[in-house]
């Protein structure tokens, strides 16, 4: 199944969103230390960063990777 990647964003800045608000719950009960929380929290921004910056640059990185299987195949030189 292909999942567009304005779909995956969006889903990746929905658990986000939950993270920030279940992870204090969490804290307070015991069942999750703070430093695991902030770096869990950490590594959702950064999917939602690599994601974004792929959305962003997606027609040259499917330029660049055309150019390349075209110079793999020997159409370019």
């Amino acid at each position: 199944m292909t999942v567009p990647i304005a779909e995956q964003i969006k889903e990746a800045e929905r658990e986000l969103a939950m993270r920030r608000s279940a992870y204090p719950k969490w804290i307070e009960a015991g069942r999750l230390k703070q430093p695991d929380a902030d770096r869990q929290i950490a590594n959702q921004e950064a999917i939602i960063r690599t994601l974004t910056w792929l959305r962003t640059n997606e027609a040259d990185i499917r330029a660049g990777l055309k150019l390349l299987a075209d110079v793999r195949a020997g159409k370019v030189s």
